[in-house]
């Protein structure tokens, strides 16, 4: 069969919108992926020829920013036209003669965020009259220790001179250097070793740089097995730009716990091997560098990816193997998109923050909707894959509670995204695919009971999320404002309409999970609470019973205004009591803020389910 290549609609390599949202405004060299490559990886798949088409275009694209580095600093003096010429001589001599020595540093992710950190300084937005960043030349060294490396990889003799820095001189993939004394420090390089020259002292470090001494720190790495080969990835724990992730990277990890890290890793890439062995061939041409994040406060584990770091994943170093094999997945979803929207245009523009991630408290603009959907279609994927290979019943009955709870959350997000009409056509293309694969899941079999537990905890989640954002519009506030005052209003002095268009109630929740669904995680005993501490309420033994009325009343008696986890309890048990679909609890499920604001405005007088009641004659 013929493959075709997927067209964006433009006929010259023009920018895609997220290369001018980052600042990449010039023609790139075009890496088009074939119409099924593209399919493939909107289902979330993507073999290793299609992750090869998009590592290739992120080191065209950082080539590019290379190159834009050098020219705008070139302007700037001799000074500093001198510093990027000396380093972009040697770049050239080192690919003249060994052309994978730069092939690797364009693949160094950090490459990019050290550009765009240039970039930012030296094309600012107004160009009339600009001055000279200062400071430019300490992030300019970064070229000069680049050009370094690809020169000591290809075996050059050179001999550059770099400052110190935080008390080091990195080599970005190599290493560092640390201890010796002054401000400056010369590289020279002699084809076999490398020699640091500081003010009194001297440090020699022979090839392949690997060992490690007093004065040398090299990056580590890591070997792990994919099921045909062996493959290596760097422990990224040295360079000056990796702080570019959501959360704040570890310090260099000392002896033990490098080892630690090491084991952690090697385990984690093992499961995803027994489970995931088509996730592994695709990750393993494009997983430079694992980037260790500082631990957080509470201990949970955690991932971050970046946009200007295509090929680093950021993920904890106190992790469990299982909890860091789904983040390597869940993150590699997210990288996977960054080079993919780095090609094609999926959104019109990055517009209103109002999508629904209900795994998040807040609203989210298209970008980060679809990045949202995509990296948890790779999260219901993997608790898909891992419930049927589980001989213990308890985490047999876990992943089966993952997978059903996180389909349909990331259903409701995906079907949202399509339904407002910000994406492209390809982007509707793309994202087409990833419902249908969700929706194809709905029909696999799970146990009954752990099923409906996920539909409750889900629930949950859904209304919490609209407790907190959603907002009547202005066709909703015109039948409002039209529709008969009910009984239980002719006391308030305040119309209706008024009412409705305020904001939510509520403050922004302190935990990632609602309450009801970490009461739910820990009644089925399939994992640990992820936000233990919830406040128990008089109704939830009646509410795990299936008693929903008993339920229902005890949290009416017990419900404040701005009691949020009260409010999600309180619909979804009110929403379970009735046998079958209704509008009231229609109402409750998708207008549960508006029904929270008139009861509280009518000072609590009649039950919610009356209020959702009398909401579905005035918006039919």
């Amino acid at each position: 069969m013929e493959s075709r290549e997927v067209s964006s609609g433009s006929t010259r390599a023009a920018p895609t919108t997220s290369q001018k949202r980052h600042g990449r405004d010039e023609p790139v060299q075009r890496h088009r992926l074939t119409t099924e490559q593209f399919a493939a990886l909107a289902r979330g798949d993507g073999d290793r020829y299609a992750i090869d088409i998009l590592s290739a275009s992120q080191r065209s694209k950082r080539a590019l920013q290379l190159r834009t580095v050098v020219r705008k600093a070139a302007e700037l003096g001799d000074d500093v036209a001198f510093l990027v010429a000396e380093a972009t001589q040697l770049l050239g001599e080192a690919e003249a003669i060994r052309p994978e020595s730069v092939h690797s540093v364009l693949a160094h992710p950090y490459l990019d965020n050290w550009a765009n950190s240039c970039l930012r300084q030296l094309v600012p937005a107004d160009e009339a009259d600009r001055p000279r960043p200062p400071g430019i030349e300490d992030d300019l060294w970064y070229l000069t220790a680049l050009a370094a490396v690809a020169g000591a990889t290809a075996g050059l003799p050179f001999d550059v001179t770099l400052p110190v820095q935080d008390g080091a001189v990195v080599l970005p993939t190599l290493g560092a250097v640390v201890g010796l004394a002054g401000h400056r420090v010369r590289v020279v390089g002699a084809g076999s070793a490398l020699t640091f020259v500081g003010e009194r002292n001297t440090v020699v470090v022979s090839r392949p740089f690997g060992r490690e001494s007093e004065h040398w720190l090299p990056v580590r790495r890591i070997r792990v097995d994919d099921p045909r080969r062996r493959h290596v990835v760097r422990i990224e724990d040295l360079d000056p730009y990796r702080n570019c992730h959501e959360w704040p990277p570890a310090p260099r990890l000392d002896g033990p716990a490098a080892l630690r890290f090491d084991r952690l890793c090697r385990e984690a890439w093992s499961v995803l091997g027994a489970d995931h062995s088509d996730y592994v061939q695709g990750m393993c041409p494009a997983l430079v560098s694992l980037m260790p994040l500082a631990p957080s406060d509470g201990g949970r584990s955690r991932g971050a990816t970046s946009f200007h770091a295509y090929g680093s994943l950021a993920v904890s170093t106190d992790s469990t193997p299982e909890a860091l094999a789904l983040s390597l997945i869940h993150e590699f979803q997210h990288m996977k998109l960054v080079a993919i929207l780095d090609l094609y245009d999926l959104y019109e523009s990055d517009g209103a923050a109002r999508y629904i991630a209900p795994w998040r408290p807040d609203p989210r603009p298209v970008s980060a909707a679809l990045h949202g959907v995509y990296a948890h279609l790779g999260v219901c994927d993997f608790w898909r894959r891992r419930r049927l290979r589980m001989a213990d019943p308890a985490a047999a009955r876990n992943a089966h509670f993952e997978f059903a709870l996180w389909r349909r959350l990331t259903l409701l997000a995906v079907r949202d995204l399509l339904d407002r009409g910000e994406l492209t056509k390809l982007g509707t293309r793309f994202v087409g695919p990833l419902r249908d694969r969700l929706e194809a899941w709905a029909g696999e079999p799970l146990p009954p009971e752990i099923d409906r537990a996920a539909a409750d905890a889900a629930l949950g989640y859904a209304v919490r999320w609209r407790l907190l954002n959603a907002t009547p519009d202005s066709s909703a506030l015109a039948r409002l404002a039209a529709a008969p005052i009910p009984a239980w209003w002719a006391d308030s002095a305040e119309p209706i309409v008024s009412v409705a268009s305020r904001k939510s109630l509520f403050g922004t929740p302190t935990t990632s999970e609602p309450a009801l669904a970490s009461l739910i995680r820990s009644s089925m005993r399939v994992a640990p609470a992820q936000d233990a501490g919830y406040a128990p309420r008089h109704g939830d033994a009646a509410f795990l019973a299936g008693r929903y009325d008993d339920a229902v009343r005890a949290y009416t008696k017990e419900i404040r205004p701005d009691d949020l986890d009260g409010w999600v309890r309180l619909v979804v048990a009110t929403v379970r009591a009735t046998t079958r679909p209704t509008l009231v609890s229609r109402a409750l499920i998708d207008q549960p803020g508006l029904v929270n604001r008139l009861y509280v405005a009518a000072g609590g007088r009649v039950p919610p389910a009356q209020v959702a009641e009398w909401l579905t004659t005035a918006l039919p």
